[in-house]
């Protein structure tokens, strides 16, 4: 990690709203000694624009470049540990996700992916949703994949292509053809160790 600091400290008595007494902090500093945050695993909820009504044909774009916020420190990179997707719609579709270090756009929505060669080096990882991933509830599907399952395209280095951003972005190819009531049928739900 470049340019911070860690400090780990117990928390007392005089700082009651950082942690309960006792407790372990871990907090990073830049090299000012401002403090940059005090989490380095994190959850990120990413909720891409999906074309809702329409029937997606297979190899159609799912959804464009979507910034997940936050992803890694500034001059930082972070590591890919979960990721759940959360299916609103009841569609149980495959698609990929592919994790970008800059929001190019890949095309248009609902036609076919546009990847070019140029593109293809934005591209950190690719994780596969099939459809036999999903587990069905009643009005739903979710789907798991993480490091410690040995999914593939999971446990992967996660770095945006600028040092002063803190994003890294995600983009869906259908490998299937659902068609979805909203807009925001999909949650990504995306679980990072940050470094």
């Amino acid at each position: 990690m470049k340019n911070l600091v860690n400090i780990k400290s117990k928390t007392e008595t005089t700082t009651p709203s950082v942690g309960v007494d006792g407790q372990e902090l871990d907090a990073w500093f830049d090299q000012y000694g401002r403090l940059v945050t005090t989490e380095r695993n994190i959850l990120v909820d990413v909720t891409p624009t999906l074309d809702n009504g329409t029937a997606y044909a297979d190899e159609d774009l799912l959804f464009d470049a979507t910034a997940v916020s936050s992803a890694v420190f500034q001059g930082g990179s972070a590591v890919l540990e979960s990721l759940t997707v959360i299916d609103k719609d009841d569609e149980g579709a495959a698609f990929d996700i592919y994790f970008l270090d800059v929001g190019t756009s890949l095309g248009t929505i609902n036609d076919a992916e546009a990847m070019t060669d140029a593109m293809l080096s934005t591209v950190l990882t690719k994780v596969s949703v099939a459809g036999a991933d999903y587990v069905d509830l009643a009005n739903g599907q979710i789907v798991t994949k993480s490091a410690s399952g040995g999914d593939a395209g999971m446990g992967v280095i996660l770095q945006p292509s600028s040092s002063t951003s803190t994003s890294v972005w995600v983009a869906g190819v259908s490998q299937g053809t659902p068609t979805y009531t909203a807009a925001d049928d999909l949650v990504l739900r995306i679980g990072l160790r940050r470094a």
